[in-house]
């Protein structure tokens, strides 16, 4: 039941904390990192999505890697059987065992820093095995280089500041070992150009990568909020459709759709229903001259008592109209429904709300009506609504503050 939990809808619209980081993360046109909360949970959203990326081509990253042991052949026939037991035998079991240690949960956030590492030593492995090398076209290593930049920055992605480390890195390492090269002066200088070139070129394919990659997923988090709240307002205009804003309580509206589902229930089951006409005595003048704003207080404290004594799935407590209220109670027969009226009477007593203006008591009181029917397809709905009034009626009639039953005297 929905009973006293009615909500305005602008609690629906509260805002997500969230949503201002990821506003603020919007406006960032060139930032390439967000606040630390953001940063933490874009890491913890993405982690497994780039691992799953990473794993599938790490592979292929395997498989060229050591494809250029063709180019060791040629280009190094002096020192290609080391070149090859350093491709085989070394550099590819530490990349998989690299990958092996990665796939392990604890260790998946240190993924970033390994791949880096692992480029850097493949860059840095294929410059020293040029400077090992007497081969006059050894010096041509410096395009594995530029294909290993290529690849970490446009094809894997590693993020923008790993890619400027490692492409800062390898370019200052190919820079240093320039003397040892056996090359014209001319070529050391044009595979320096190069080599800058395509670091320049990957980092900025890198960056705009990078910070697309970002945007969109700030969009995305931002939709997923968007439709969650959303879904909450849904939900609590689907309340207010059922529900009375002051007390909570059902309205009359979803009362007859309630009751229309409890009567077909009991006719196909031959079970008892019952129903309980609540009426405030005297509440127009409780309302004139102790005001609306403790009328209301009023309303929302006997709503309240409904609410606690009537709690099982298929009841429902509703504000019929100004000052009365209906209780509804299904497969009850009348004497649990007579029972669950005298424990409403008798703790809305205990509540002892000062009337100053009733001819009845010094205080709030109320009049009931009680009816149970178990109904055949002959009955309707309607004969318990008109029992039940007319015990309601019959409960004033008699002098009010009491419980009238269907069938039986006051």
């Amino acid at each position: 039941m929905i009973q006293g939990s009615h909500k305005a809808i602008a609690g629906a619209s509260r805002r997500d904390p969230l949503e201002a980081e990821i506003e603020k993360s919007l406006l960032q046109q060139g930032g390439l990192r967000f606040s630390p909360v953001m940063e933490r949970k874009y890491i913890h959203d993405t982690i497994e999505h780039r691992f799953g990326t990473y794993r599938v081509l790490f592979w292929f990253a395997v498989f060229l890697f050591n494809l250029f042991a063709i180019s060791d052949y040629v280009l190094t026939p002096d020192i290609y059987p080391v070149a090859w037991f350093f491709r085989f035998a070394l550099a590819t079991p530490v990349m998989i065992a690299a990958m092996a240690l990665a796939s392990r949960q604890r260790f998946r956030r240190y993924i970033i820093h390994l791949l880096t590492l692992l480029f850097f030593m493949g860059g840095a492995s294929l410059l020293l095995l040029a400077v090992l090398s007497s081969a006059p076209n050894a010096g041509h290593s410096y395009t594995g280089v530029a294909l290993v930049i290529l690849f970490a920055a446009i094809v894997i992605r590693i993020p923008f500041w790993h890619a400027v480390a490692l492409c800062g890195g390898l370019f200052l390492l190919h820079l240093l070992i320039f003397p040892w090269f056996q090359m014209p002066t001319d070529l050391i200088v044009h595979s320096a150009l190069v080599v800058f070139s395509v670091a320049v070129i990957s980092l900025l394919g890198n960056y705009r990568i990078e910070r697309e990659f970002r945007r969109a997923y700030l969009r995305a988090l931002k939709m997923k909020i968007d439709a969650r709240q959303l879904e909450g307002l849904n939900r609590q205009l689907e309340e207010m459709a059922v529900s009375d804003p002051l007390t909570g309580l059902f309205n009359r509206r979803h009362f007859d759709a309630h009751l229309d589902a409890e009567w077909r229930s009991a006719v196909r089951e031959q079970l008892s229903i019952s129903l309980i006409f609540i009426d405030i005595d005297h509440f127009k003048l409780y309302n004139d001259n102790h005001g609306h704003q403790a009328g209301d207080l009023c309303l929302k404290q006997i709503a309240d008592t409904l609410t606690e004594n009537v709690h099982r799935p298929g009841d429902a407590c509703v504000r019929y109209g100004g000052e009365e209220f209906v209780v509804l109670l299904a497969n009850t027969n009348m004497d649990q429904a007579l029972y669950v009226a005298q424990k409403i009477q008798s703790h809305l007593q205990a509540l002892a709300i000062p009337h100053g203006y009733s001819p009845v008591a010094g205080e709030v009181t109320v009049s009931m009506g009680v009816a149970s029917m178990v109904p055949d397809r002959d009955d309707t709905p309607e004969d318990l609504l008109e029992k039940a009034d007319k015990s309601l009626y019959r409960a004033k009639d008699a002098g009010r503050n009491r419980i009238c039953v269907d069938g039986l005297p006051c």
